[in-house]
């Protein structure tokens, strides 16, 4: 049987969870903007597969929604993906704004 003393540290350990949950969602979110907003410098194709990988890492979020440990990674990979797109259509490729 639990004590108090558990029961209220398991469930402050569960709000910490959600708090996670619900900041790394939001910061997906805003890196969302960030793909949707890079029609002005990247060609549609390029747009298109960022959005596609900003879903699947939408998907991967949903999934991963009880291991908060391993949600922040995905906002960060996503945008790291966006900054070697850019950068690689800029230098490679030859992309202006």
């Amino acid at each position: 049987m639990l004590t108090r003393g558990a029961v209220r540290a398991l469930s402050a350990r569960t709000g910490l969870r959600w708090i996670t949950v619900v900041a790394v969602a939001a910061a997906h979110g805003a890196v969302g903007v960030i793909v949707a907003a890079s029609t002005l410098l990247m060609p549609t194709v390029a747009v298109v597969g960022l959005t596609g990988l900003w879903a699947a890492g939408a998907a991967l979020l949903v999934r991963w929604r009880h291991h908060p440990r391993r949600l922040p990674a995905v906002p960060l990979a996503v945008l790291a993906a966006w900054f070697a797109v850019a950068w690689a259509g800029d230098v490679l490729l030859g992309w202006t704004a």
